[in-house]
């Protein structure tokens, strides 16, 4: 299991992991979680028991209940079982401070590997959950990817053909992210889906969103808060983690922030957040001496 993320030639396979050590190469968020042969060779008991007690203590934590449950009932519990859990660090530990822009780009990345299709991954640094950015960058991502009449769903693979599938997301972390572009195309189709990318981010650039692609947008991202309702995981997620690294942002407060994002908001975000100076592309595939150039064309035109 611990070479699954691996090649024969020993170089990472999963993408989300190659464009992670691309943007944060200095700092604990560009490691993959599931290490390498070396370091997971040398873990100790010691290093779990070092780990538990930097980082596993009562201010460092936070509990949180949802359901139909009572309070009082989850007070009495917690103090029951929990209450006499002690030690000597009182303060929350942050985590390391990360630069918020990343490491510059343009940036190939090429992997090959014994498959008959590109994974491609096309990934630029963003402000984190912290940014007053935040929400313009959720709405950003539903404009490209939130159904099939969202801009990438809708002209990739829809009216070109493409791929039968593709996503982009955006990943906060405390005081930087990651907004990701990412796919999966037959080899001879590399150049046309970069073209097409590039054609997309382009259009957002120069003139935003359409109407209706924003107010698609804005409906989709209330409709989902509302179904987020019947879930007793997004109600945790709400309202206990953020008291961790962040502050809770109630519902009806999101909806009003994601009311008013316009699309010179959107246009002004893509301007700054989609640029060549940002951009890291990894690809894993049937890669041959052609294949980085092909990208490079690409970005040339970007």
């Amino acid at each position: 299991e611990m070479l699954s993320d691996y090649n024969v030639h020993g170089e990472l396979v999963d993408l989300p992991a190659i464009v992670a050590r691309m943007l944060w190469p200095n700092h604990p968020l560009g490691q993959s979680i599931t290490g390498t042969p070396e370091t997971l060779a040398g873990l100790t008991l010691d290093h779990l028991r070092a780990q538990l007690r930097d980082h596993v203590y009562p201010a460092n934590a936070i509990l949180g209940v949802s359901g139909n449950v009572r309070p009082d009932a989850v007070f009495r519990a917690v103090r029951r079982h929990l209450g006499d859990w002690r030690h000597p660090e009182q303060t929350p530990r942050r985590p390391l401070a990360v630069n918020g822009n990343g490491q510059p780009g343009p940036a190939i990345k090429t992997v090959p590997d014994a498959d008959n299709q590109f994974h491609v991954q096309l990934s630029f640094s963003a402000p984190g959950y912290n940014s007053p950015e935040e929400v313009p960058l959720l709405v950003l991502t539903r404009v490209l990817d939130d159904g099939p009449n969202s801009l990438l769903q809708r002209i990739v693979r829809e009216e070109r053909a493409l791929v039968y599938g593709i996503t982009a997301g955006y990943t906060g972390y405390q005081d930087a992210g990651q907004f990701d572009i990412a796919t999966s195309v037959r080899a001879d189709r590399l150049a046309p889906l970069l073209d097409t990318l590039t054609e997309v981010v382009r259009r957002l650039r120069n003139e935003g969103p359409g109407l209706a692609d924003l107010e698609g947008a804005r409906l989709r991202h209330r409709y989902d808060l509302e179904f987020g309702r019947d879930s007793l995981y997004a109600w945790v997620d709400r309202y206990a983690w953020p008291l961790l690294y962040s502050t809770v942002r109630v519902e009806a407060e999101e909806l009003e922030q994601v009311a008013v994002v316009t699309a010179g908001q959107i246009q002004s975000l893509a301007e700054r957040l989609l640029t060549l100076e940002r951009l890291h592309v990894a690809v894993v595939g049937p890669v041959d001496d052609r294949t980085e150039e092909t990208v490079r064309n690409a970005l040339r035109r970007w």
